[in-house]
This record gives C-alpha cells, structure tokens and sequence, in this order.
C-alpha cells in the first residue's frame, strides 16, 4: 500500500512538532527558561508544551488513519482534523511559549476553539467510519 501525500505530510509535521515540544519542555525542565522569564514562564512553557505534544499524538494518528479510512467523508474529516490540530499547534502552543515574552492571548484562544474542531472532526469520521461499516 502506498502511503498518500497528505498522510505524508501529517505524520511529518508531527514529528517536527514533536521535536520541537520536547526541546520546549527541556527547556522549561532544565532552568533556563526560569532564569530568564521567571517561574511563570514555566508554567507556561510546560503547559504549552504538554498540550503541544497530545496534538501531536493525535495528528500522528490521524496520518495513520488517513490511509486505513479511504471513505470519501471520513478523509474529509480526517483532513479537517489534521489541519485543525496542525492550526492549533502553532497558534495555541506556538502563542503560549511567546506570552512570557509578551505575546498576545488572542491566537492562544483561536488555538484552542482550533483543537476543538480537530477533535470534532477525529469523532465525526469515526462516527462515519461506523456507519458505513454496518452498511
């Protein structure tokens, strides 16, 4: 079986993604982000990169899954979600890490709404999934 270019792409980007929460994490883990931004920072980085690294996990699995649902609805929806969690990962976490050094809540928020439709999606073509198994 031959793996589709937008599988490809997810399971890439995922990880990136996970390199880059693991060294944020690290970061935060290992003093210097308290020493340069203070304790709050910390909390911040941890958060953002707990949050980052479950996002990942779940675009990973949605380029799984990309390939295994050849359905037309629930590639559609896979695509949704994937693109939602890719979203998400750079407005919610991306705008997490920034807010120590003065960033915007704003994309933080829209990151978030963001992750929620990603998650919609994942539970609308496995809903879709399930019916047309049973057709």
């Amino acid at each position: 079986m031959q793996t589709s270019i937008p599988a490809l792409l997810m399971i890439a980007f995922a990880a990136i993604n996970a390199i880059f929460a693991i060294n944020m994490e690290s970061d935060a883990g290992h003093g210097g982000v308290e020493a340069e931004l203070g304790e709050y920072a910390v909390h911040l980085y941890r958060t953002a990169a707990k949050y980052h690294m479950w996002h990942v996990l779940g675009l990973l699995s949605l380029g799984v899954l990309y390939d295994l649902w050849t359905d037309r609805w629930s590639r559609l929806m896979i695509g949704l979600g994937g693109l939602s969690f890719a979203a998400g990962i750079i407005l919610f976490s991306g705008g997490m890490y920034l807010v120590p050094e003065g960033g915007s809540l704003t994309p933080v928020i829209i990151g978030a709404v963001i992750f929620f439709v990603g998650w919609g999606a994942l539970i609308a073509a496995t809903i879709t999934r399930g019916l047309a198994m049973r057709a």
